[in-house]
């Protein structure tokens, strides 16, 4: 079976959320004996580390331009169609002649807060294109399979559940080269909770701020700082109240901003942290908690969206919602030593479920099934 596979997601010198899962996804496929043949489409030639290339696969690069899947990539397809073409993020072709499988990172109600106008509609859009024009669309946590299907009306024997995972270089043992490099490299505070990810309002961090900085007001005592590493959004204005509240909490000192961390040094800061704090509003499944998991590090996940799936009891959980409810349960973290110690045998325990290897076979299951019943 030769699938072709929308690629450009992985073709980024810095992925992030579905640029991570279509990286790994792919590099999984090419350390496997899948019995396929895979055919990547780009919008550019592959950047050195692409994942996957020949002869594992043919790199086919379309031109750049506006509206790049709609027109140029749908007009390849039809010119000379794969047996089934797989889209890594919310993209559909048009008018395609052979299945299309699509992968939706998530559709929440708890968007409303977190996306702008503009943002939803295009939501909404991509949604009833994937509805309409894909034959399978496979989302990453079994909550994010039930809110699609509600949500959508995609009827849920359309929708597949696939987990995210995380690299294999995340692992609790200790390097101390690689501790080091990254205490110096990043100016790191002695001890530190962490939160990694974009600093979008879905994130959650204005409150998860104002909770870090309650925690420490109610408990002098603790030395620990809030190290957060991500990049910007494009739009200032989403981030502006994330630097105010930063500025306003009792001791602002205590509140670091590292910018973008490298995937070749996030492992070392995973395993540095005490705790990642990470109450996000809405996460389809939420890669860093099992990145922290797999490094030992106990996480601080909502109790909404997929983390309790993910954790699975393996963390602690705090209402998104409340300052005082994400205060209380960071100090219980980070004042009960036997708890986290407990939580980190927890994690890595629980961690050992998720592979991207298991999502690359159950995609290729999948894709399989899709392609028998579409012939």
């Amino acid at each position: 079976m030769l699938i072709g596979i929308d690629g450009r997601a992985a073709n980024s010198p810095n992925p992030l959320g579905a640029g991570v899962y279509c990286y790994e996804l792919l590099r999984a496929f090419a350390a496997m004996d899948t019995g396929c043949r895979f055919r990547i489409y780009l919008d550019r030639p592959p950047l050195p580390g692409f994942p996957i290339a020949p002869p594992r696969a043919e790199i086919r690069v379309l031109p750049a331009g506006r509206y790049w899947t709609l027109l140029r990539l749908s007009r390849e397809l039809r010119r000379e169609p794969p047996d089934l073409f797989f889209a890594p993020v919310l993209q559909t072709p048009l008018g395609c002649p052979c299945p299309v499988v699509v992968t939706h990172h998530g559709l929440y109600r708890e968007q409303a807060e977190c996306l702008s106008a503009r943002d939803r509609r295009g939501l909404a859009r991509a949604t009833r294109m994937a509805r309409c024009f894909a034959q399978h669309v496979i989302v990453v946590s079994e909550d994010s399979r039930q809110q699609l299907a509600a949500l959508s009306g995609i009827p849920l024997n359309r929708i597949s559940m696939t987990h995210h995972a995380c690299a294999p270089a995340f692992s609790a043992v200790h390097d101390a080269v690689a501790a080091a490099h990254v205490r110096e490299t990043y100016r790191l505070p002695e001890r530190f909770v962490l939160f990694t990810g974009r600093l979008s309002p879905r994130k959650n961090l204005v409150r998860m701020i104002e909770a870090f900085g309650r925690c420490m007001a109610q408990h002098p005592e603790l030395p620990q700082h809030f190290v957060i590493a991500g990049a910007q959004d494009a739009a200032t204005a989403s981030t502006a109240p994330v630097m105010r509240a930063a500025k306003a909490v009792p001791h602002p000192e205590r509140i670091h901003f590292i910018g973008h961390v490298g995937r070749e040094d996030m492992p070392a800061l995973m395993r540095e942290a005490e705790a990642l704090f990470f109450v996000s509003l809405c996460e389809s499944f939420g890669i860093p908690a099992v990145e922290a998991m797999a490094s030992g590090t106990p996480v601080l996940g909502p109790t909404t969206c997929a983390l309790p799936e993910v954790l699975d009891g393996a963390g602690l959980l705090a209402d998104p919602w409340s300052v005082e409810e994400m205060a209380d349960q960071l100090a219980l973290l980070l004042t009960d030593e036997a708890l986290r110690q407990r939580l980190a045998a927890q994690g890595i325990a629980r961690a050992r479920a998720f592979s991207w290897e298991k999502t690359a076979v159950k995609s290729l299951e999948i894709f399989r099934s899709v392609a028998a019943a579409s012939a």
